[in-house]
C-alpha cells in the first residue's frame, strides 16, 4: 500500500470516528432561555404557575419565571386560569383565546371571571394593592377545575366556585 493511499485511508477512519464533521447533537433539546414576567391583573402573588423553566407560585410582585417562547400556566391548587406564551407581563387576557382586551366586556366572559376569583380569593379583599392568593386557597383548589367559559351569572352560581 502506497503511503498516500494508507494516510488516505487512515484520514477516513478519523472523521468517521469523530462523527463525520462535528455540529450539535440533532437528538439534544434545544437550549431554554429562561426569563422572568410579572401576572398583573393587579401584581397577583401566591398564584401559582408551570413552565418549561420550572414551577412555582409568583412572589410578592407577581413575577414568575418562563422558557421564552414557551407556554406558560397558571394555577389555583389544580384549577388552571390558562396559559400563554411566556412574557414580560401577562394579564388574564392573555390567558383566554380570543380576548383582545379592548373592552373586557366584548371579550369572552372567562376573562372577567377568572378576575373575580382572584379578587375574591385575594387575601385582605382589597385588591387595589395587589392580589395576594395564600397557600389556604391554592390547597382548596387542589383536585378541582373551574369552567371560566361561562356567563356571569352562571359562573356566580356554580357550585364549583360557590365551594
Amino acid at each position: 500500500m502506497s503511503m498516500n493511499r494508507l494516510l488516505a485511508t487512515l484520514g477516513v477512519v478519523f472523521l468517521a470516528g469523530c462523527g463525520g464533521g462535528g455540529g450539535a447533537d440533532p437528538a439534544a433539546p434545544d437550549p431554554i432561555s429562561v426569563k422572568s414576567g410579572v401576572f398583573v391583573d393587579a401584581r397577583a402573588s401566591g398564584l401559582g404557575f408551570t413552565s418549561a423553566a420550572g414551577a412555582g407560585v409568583t412572589n410578592a410582585n407577581g413575577v414568575f419565571d418562563y422558557a421564552e417562547g414557551r407556554q406558560v400556566e397558571f394555577l389555583l391548587g389544580d384549577i388552571s386560569l390558562g396559559s400563554a406564551i411566556g412574557s414580560d407581563i401577562l394579564t388574564p387576557v392573555e390567558l383566554v383565546p380570543g380576548a383582545t382586551g379592548d373592552d373586557l366586556f366584548a371579550d369572552p366572559p372567562a376573562v372577567i371571571n377568572i378576575v373575580r376569583l382572584m379578587m375574591t380569593l385575594d387575601a385582605d379583599g382589597q385588591p387595589g394593592n395587589g392580589i395576594a392568593i395564600t397557600s389556604q386557597a391554592r390547597s382548596a383548589g387542589v383536585g378541582r377545575s373551574i369552567n371560566f367559559a361561562q356567563s356571569y351569572n352562571a359562573f356566580g352560581d356554580d357550585d364549583a366556585v360557590l365551594d
